[in-house]
C-alpha cells in the first residue's frame, strides 16, 4: 500500500512540475522576445539617428546653408530690417 500513495504523489509532483516548466518556458520566451524586440528599437533609433547627422552634415556643406552664409543672410535682414525702421520712424517725424 504504501508504494501506491508514494507513486500517485509522485505523479501529482510531476504534473505539478511541468506545469511549472511550461509556465517558466512561456516566461523565459516572452522576456527573450522583448529583449530581442528592444534591440531591434535600439538598432532603429541608433539607424536613424546615422541618416539624421548625414543628412544635416550634408546640408552643413553645402555653399548655400553653411554657416558663414546664414549668419550673413541674417545679419543682412537685420539691417535691412533696421533700416526700414528708421524710414518710418523718418517719415512718421516728418508728417508732424
Amino acid at each position: 500500500m504504501p508504494t501506491a500513495v508514494k507513486h500517485e504523489s509522485s505523479r501529482s509532483y510531476l504534473g505539478e512540475s511541468s506545469f511549472v516548466n511550461l509556465l517558466s518556458g512561456w516566461a523565459q520566451q516572452g522576456v527573450q522576445s522583448f529583449f530581442a524586440t528592444q534591440r531591434i528599437l535600439v538598432d532603429l533609433a541608433m539607424r536613424q539617428n546615422a541618416s539624421l547627422l548625414h543628412s544635416v552634415r550634408q546640408q552643413l556643406s553645402d555653399p548655400n546653408h553653411s554657416p558663414a552664409a546664414i549668419l550673413s543672410e541674417a545679419a543682412a535682414e537685420r539691417v535691412s530690417n533696421f533700416i526700414e525702421g528708421q524710414k518710418i520712424l523718418l517719415t512718421g517725424a516728418e508728417a508732424e
